[in-house]
């Protein structure tokens, strides 16, 4: 059994397989999370925030609007 691979197909091989390893790349940044509230820094709702932003995790990047 031989295996005929065409120029077209070799081509659309390399492209599917280059586009398979770029996707996961994306994946990588941070999810920016953006927050509006009105009050002021020593609001408990402030210190509230803080623990929130620490809670999350990694995967976000937490930001005052």
């Amino acid at each position: 059994m031989t295996l005929k691979l065409t120029r077209r197909s070799a081509l659309a091989l390399l492209t599917l397989s280059t586009a398979a390893f770029a996707v996961p790349a994306l994946a990588q940044d941070k999810v920016e999370l953006r927050f509006s509230a009105v009050f002021s820094e020593q609001d408990i709702r402030a210190e509230m925030m803080k623990k929130f932003a620490a809670g999350i995790g990694d995967g976000y990047d937490l930001k005052p609007y």
